[in-house]
């Protein structure tokens, strides 16, 4: 497990970015334009982000909680 020390907006301009990473790839994904190939990775990589910014979302929430 590592730590981070972040201030609070610093986490929210990362739940930012994330949010627009994941957007892109639900772009890419969803144009019909765009390879059968290039959808499975994209589609691939758009878990991994999901999932980290998932993590981010709920540990952010939970500190948040708590210093309130």
């Amino acid at each position: 497990m590592m730590t981070l020390e972040l201030t609070r907006i610093e986490v929210i301009r990362i739940r930012l970015a994330l949010t627009h990473v994941v957007a892109d790839f639900e772009r890419e994904i969803s144009d019909p334009h765009t390879s059968e190939y290039v959808k499975e990775v994209s589609q691939s990589s758009l878990k991994m982000w999901e999932s980290l910014r998932g993590k981010i979302v709920e540990q952010f929430d939970d500190q948040d909680e708590v210093e309130e």
